[in-house]
């Protein structure tokens, strides 16, 4: 019998008995990840994990599309996660603002300017998608529209009369 030969044989049995080792320990693992007999203390209809940009806008749409339990929960001491931490910016193509200032912006550009800062590791796609539905932006700046109406109403209604 040739050594080569020999070699395949032994490879063929090493991986037929990890296959088994594999086979004999998926059932135990399986049965580990049953939910039979767990009690849950409290039901909700949504839950959302972070109080950044994502979770907060996800909670204004599950709002706007009749949610009634909503539940956020922020790991870090204060709300608003990580987009907190960064001042509350973030960037969107084209906004009112930046055609009022005279910046010239698109989808194309913000994803070619976040591939090259990115080093080329984030996905060319769902930079795309996110620069093509800059919704957040909206949301927020309408939000904070309303926020400085109703604070003018509340500090101008007590003058006057």
């Amino acid at each position: 019998m040739s050594n080569a030969n020999l070699l395949g044989r032994r490879n063929f049995i090493k991986g037929l008995g990890a296959a088994t080792g594999v086979a004999m320990v998926s059932p135990v693992m399986a049965v580990s990840e049953r939910a039979d007999g767990i009690k849950w203390d409290k039901e909700i209809e949504i839950l959302i994990v972070g109080s950044g940009f994502a979770g907060l806008a996800a909670a204004i749409e599950a709002t706007r599309k009749g949610a009634k339990d909503i539940h956020i929960f922020e790991q870090m001491s204060y709300f608003g996660g990580n987009s907190a931490i960064n001042g509350g910016l973030f960037a969107a193509p084209g906004t009112p603002m930046q055609k009022k200032e005279g910046v010239e912006d698109s989808v194309e550009k913000m994803v070619a300017d976040q591939i090259a800062s990115g080093r080329g590791i984030a996905d060319e796609s769902l930079l795309r998608h996110v620069a093509s539905h800059a919704v957040f932006f909206k949301i927020v700046v309408t939000l904070c529209l309303k926020i400085k109406l109703h604070l003018l109403r509340l500090l101008l209604v007590p003058y006057l009369g």
